[in-house]
């Protein structure tokens, strides 16, 4: 019987306590693994947004240099589309189509959201155009401005 307890005491083991130490440690780890990867899901659907915004920008200005001759200062808010109806205005009716674009893409304004397109005149044969344009409150934004001459 002595020879059985003193090969107990030489064999090395994990104890219970050991063994839930390093489970917890593990699952420590994995929570901040997890942490981790839900925050880079967030970051890349962000920057996707953010791309989204930037082509619908790209888009906007260039269906404005086409036509900048016959556009007059004006300023458009994309927050809320509503439907202008059998309105002839073509303002309106491009608001209506960019401001449904971007809601089919980035999805629709929030609260804090600023999507906006500001065309002035600084001077006899210049336009200028500003294009903001937000997504996911804020955390998403384009800000675009470009000086025309006519």
């Amino acid at each position: 019987m002595l020879w059985f307890s003193k090969k107990r005491q030489s064999e090395k083991g994990f104890s219970l306590i050991e063994s839930l130490l390093a489970t917890a440690i593990v699952g420590i780890g994995f929570v901040g693994v997890y942490s981790l990867v839900a925050l880079s899901e967030q970051f890349t659907k962000w920057a996707i947004s953010r791309q989204k915004l930037q082509l619908t920008a790209n888009q906007i200005l260039d269906v404005i240099e086409g036509d900048l001759a016959n556009i007059d200062n004006y300023n458009l808010t994309l927050t809320t589309c509503t439907d202008p109806g059998a309105t002839t205005t073509v303002s309106l009716l491009r608001s209506f189509e960019w401001c449904t674009v971007m809601s089919n893409e980035v999805g629709a304004a929030g609260a804090t959201n600023v999507r906006s397109i500001t065309i002035t005149t600084p001077a006899i044969g210049q336009r200028n155009v500003l294009i903001q344009l937000e997504g996911h409150n804020g955390r998403a934004q384009i800000i675009m401005e470009r000086t025309y001459a006519l």
